[in-house]
């Protein structure tokens, strides 16, 4: 008798080992689905401020040196996919178009030209903005959000910037005054301020509107679903 009891206060038996595991299971798949949301909440946060650090880096350049800043995300004027020095495709890309109205000034990612890149894992989310043909959905949906006015969640995700005529893009140039102005694959160049516009990423859960305004201040915003506005 003193044996039994001896051998069994110094371990477990088999049937708590089990209970023990199962409680841990169970806790464990309550728990995922929160962790896995919040994960995906901090990532799309992390993308939009990516996103808007890029956009502010643009700026900035333009003004440092005095040259235009190309920003595309995705692919440049002409549709053509993003790559870094070594040929790897990348989310985004800043180029130095050069000096206004200069001869090497085409809007174009010309080889020689400065360009800075980000990586594909700093903007983990960025592909929810869509792949050409989504991206044209997506801007009609999001076409005429009230972001300005502080209403309206698109709850899609897209682009409202658009080409002097008027066509979606994902493309913009800062000019040394640090104006956006919307460009073709052409060239041809909308008027100042023209370049404005806001990006739009969302989960189940979060929205968020990286906007470029017409004088090119960059802000990132939350849309607040109870009080229907982006703050």
């Amino acid at each position: 008798m003193t044996g039994s009891s001896s051998r069994k206060s110094a371990g477990y038996t088999l049937v708590e080992i089990g209970v023990a595991l199962a409680i841990v299971s169970i806790a464990l798949l309550l728990a995922f689905p929160r962790w896995n949301r919040a994960s995906a909440n901090n990532q799309l946060r992390e993308t939009a401020f990516a996103l808007d650090g890029a956009l502010e880096s643009a700026r900035s350049e333009a003004i440092r040196t005095g040259d235009v800043q190309l920003f595309f995300l995705f692919e440049d004027a002409e549709g053509n996919a993003l790559t870094d020095s070594k040929g790897r495709r990348v989310p985004m890309a800043i180029v130095n178009d050069g000096a206004p109205g200069s001869a090497g000034q085409n809007c174009k990612i010309d080889p020689g030209e400065s360009t800075i890149t980000l990586e594909p894992g700093e903007m983990k989310m960025i592909a929810n903005l869509g792949a050409p043909p989504a991206r044209a959905a997506a801007a009609a949906a999001v076409k005429g959000a009230k972001v300005d006015q502080g209403k309206g969640d698109p709850a899609a995700n897209g682009s409202s910037f658009a080409d002097p005529s008027g066509n979606s893009s994902t493309w913009l140039m800062f000019r040394p005054d640090g104006s956006p102005v919307s460009f073709d694959a052409s060239c041809n160049f909308g008027a100042l301020g023209s370049g404005a516009g806001t990006f739009y990423l969302n989960n189940e859960d979060r929205s968020y509107a990286v906007t470029v305004s017409a004088m090119g201040a960059v802000k990132v915003m939350q849309y607040d679903a109870a009080s229907d506005a982006w703050e």
